[in-house]
């Protein structure tokens, strides 16, 4: 009686089998389970990975601008002498050699004329400010030239024939040294790389050449500043941010990390 009692069937074997199935599946399931939440992070180590990018953020971002801003600088500046260059040299082919040329207005007044004819009918100008135009590229009275170290502004770009090139660089140019008859051999041209745009600074988007109309008609416009070495061009542009673009020729028109502005 007790045997035949405990006699399993073949429908109750199977059945049996089955549940033990299920049961070592819900088993394996439940230790994959618990084996994936030992591995995932959790809360405290999320916020400190969070922290730890945001901090490498912070370091890195900054420099990658300020060496964007650097690079673009560098190309503007380095276009804008390269065309000056070629003008000097396409109008000495119509005018002769620049010693020849007559010689420029020391006031604002002819200054139009005279550069118009000798250099900027030769590059490609969108207009100058003298002309009666109302471009919103051209500086008003609120963009004095200023120097980074002494904090100081002058209007002396807004005593100057100011023209535009077509990419909304601004040149400044008016008469130096010392005139004769009201004429002058010695000009000074500002490059303002970004136009009217900020921050308007000598050494930091403001660059000074001078061109010569006497003495070697080769290479007739030179950075404003002297100096053979580096250490002294680096010295005389941390001291006079107005020298930097000879500091910059010097390095291609690149802006080393030593570059003060």
């Amino acid at each position: 009686m007790h045997a035949e009692k405990y006699n399993i069937t073949n429908i109750e074997r199977e059945f049996l089998m089955t549940k033990a199935l299920t049961l070592t599946k819900c088993t394996t399931r439940i230790a994959l389970m618990n084996n994936h939440h030992q591995h995932a992070f959790t809360l405290a180590e999320i916020l400190i990975t969070l922290g730890i990018i945001s901090v490498v953020a912070a370091m890195t971002i900054p420099a990658l601008i300020y060496n964007y801003k650097n690079k673009e600088r560098s190309v503007r500046l380095k276009k804008a002498y390269s065309e000056l260059s070629r003008a000097i040299i396409l109008s000495q082919q119509e005018h002769g050699d620049i010693s020849n040329w007559e010689g420029a207005p020391y006031h604002k007044t002819g200054m139009l004329e005279w550069s118009n004819e000798y250099i900027f009918k030769y590059m490609n100008k969108i207009t100058s400010c003298e002309e009666g135009t109302n471009n919103k590229t051209c500086p008003t009275d609120s963009n004095k030239i200023c120097d980074p170290l002494s904090k100081k502004c002058s209007t002396t770009g807004l005593k100057a024939t100011i023209h535009i090139l077509n990419n909304g660089q601004i040149i400044y140019i008016y008469g130096g040294g010392n005139p004769v008859n009201g004429k002058t051999n010695f000009l000074h041209i500002l490059i303002d790389t970004n136009g009217v745009n900020g921050p308007n600074m000598h050494g930091k988007d403001v660059f000074t050449l001078t061109l010569s109309l006497s003495g070697n008609s080769y290479l007739p416009l030179q950075p404003f500043g002297k100096g053979n070495k580096r250490t002294d061009l680096l010295k005389n542009c941390t001291n006079t941010p107005e020298t930097c673009a000879a500091l910059l020729q010097y390095d291609n028109w690149e802006f080393r990390t030593d570059y003060p502005w």
